[in-house]
């Protein structure tokens, strides 16, 4: 079976899906890039592309163990694309305004 046979997963840390407030008005995203045999992703890599303009590009590289942590901007919506070698690029979520 190759890479390519393979999608990717995104399994978020603590029911799938953790958002904290910062008190820099920020919003955390972790969680772990993994592939469908549950085997973490090193290396993968989440971009976060805001969906309005004058809005900074945010992303993140997933560590040894697939872990990764996300700071986003409040007031802006995000779509996240996760992408590693060998696999296809996948829209993991879209991150609404709070």
């Amino acid at each position: 079976m190759t890479f390519k046979n393979f999608h990717l997963l995104i399994l978020l840390s603590f029911s799938l899906f953790i958002i904290s407030l910062s008190a820099f008005s920020q919003k955390t995203i972790t969680g772990v890039v993994s592939d469908t045999l549950n085997q973490p992703l090193e290396s993968a890599n989440l971009i976060a592309k805001p969906l309005q303009e004058k809005a900074g590009i945010k992303f993140a590289m997933a560590d040894n163990k697939g872990r990764f942590r996300l700071e986003l901007d409040n007031d802006v919506k995000y779509e996240i694309v996760v992408s590693y070698i060998g696999y296809s690029e996948e829209i993991l979520i879209k991150v609404n305004k709070y």
